[in-house]
């Protein structure tokens, strides 16, 4: 009988055992699906968070490029004009009709003070025909041009 006991014990001891085994393959079975939930959350999130990334950066420059865009437009409307003063004039228009859009100081930055005196290329040609559609008044045109714009320092050239 012992040896039957013992068999039993035997058996019982290897059923232990296959048990055992079982439960250690289940458990590795059980971390298997675990990572595998973790890299495919991880496969998700990561070009999700690309993607989110990607559209707020391309927003943000977006913004800044439709910025940038509106200062310049509004940068050539005010210079479409020769006379500086009328340019100041239309800065500060601007400047009043886009508050939010250009920075507070947008007209009062610019003095044009600084840019009177030099005359467009146009109105130096204009002047040379007025001079010769009126030689007999040649001198007197001259010189109130020079009263008029004294750093025009080309027209000392005319005799």
């Amino acid at each position: 009988m012992e040896k039957q006991e013992d068999k039993n014990l035997d058996f019982e001891a290897k059923k232990l055992e296959i048990e055992q085994e079982k439960l250690k393959i289940e458990w590795e079975k059980v971390r298997v699906e675990q990572s595998k939930k973790w890299f495919t959350s991880i496969s998700i999130f990561i070009p999700l968070l690309v993607v989110s990334i990607s559209l707020v950066a391309s927003s943000w420059y977006e913004k800044q490029k439709a910025e940038a865009d509106f200062r310049i437009k509004a940068a050539e409307i005010i210079t479409r004009f020769q006379d500086p003063d009328e340019m100041r004039g239309r800065a500060f228009i601007l400047r009043h009709l886009f508050p939010d859009k250009l920075p507070k100081n947008f007209a009062e930055s610019f003095d044009p003070s600084g840019f009177r005196g030099e005359t467009h290329f146009t109105t130096k040609i204009d002047l040379l025909k007025f001079i010769i559609q009126n030689k007999e008044h040649k001198q007197e045109i001259i010189q109130m041009w020079k009263e008029l714009f004294p750093k025009d320092t080309w027209i000392n050239g005319i005799k």
